[in-house]
C-alpha cells in the first residue's frame, strides 16, 4: 500500500492486522504498531496515521471488525 508516497510493506500490515486480531484496540494502539515497524508518522508526513485509517476501513467494509464504544473488536 502506498500513503503520502511511501510504500507500506506487506510485513508491516501483517503486524498490524495481528495486533487488531489479539484483542480490543483503538486506532492509536495500531498507529504505535505500524510506527515501530518503522512507518514515519510527523506532522508533515502522517503516514502512519493514514495507513492504520484506511486499513481500519478495509477490514469493516470486509465486515472483520465491529465497533465496541471507543475501541474495535475483530469479528
Amino acid at each position: 500500500m502506498r500513503v503520502h508516497g511511501i510504500e507500506i510493506t506487506s510485513s508491516v500490515e501483517f503486524l498490524c492486522l495481528q495486533r487488531m486480531r489479539d484483542r480490543q484496540f483503538s486506532a492509536a494502539d495500531i498507529i504505535q504498531v505500524a510506527i515501530e515497524a518503522g512507518v514515519e508518522n510527523s506532522d508533515t508526513i502522517p503516514a502512519a496515521l493514514r495507513f492504520v485509517d484506511r486499513l481500519i476501513q478495509r477490514e469493516r467494509k470486509a465486515g472483520r471488525l465491529r465497533r465496541i464504544g471507543k475501541l474495535w473488536r475483530w469479528e
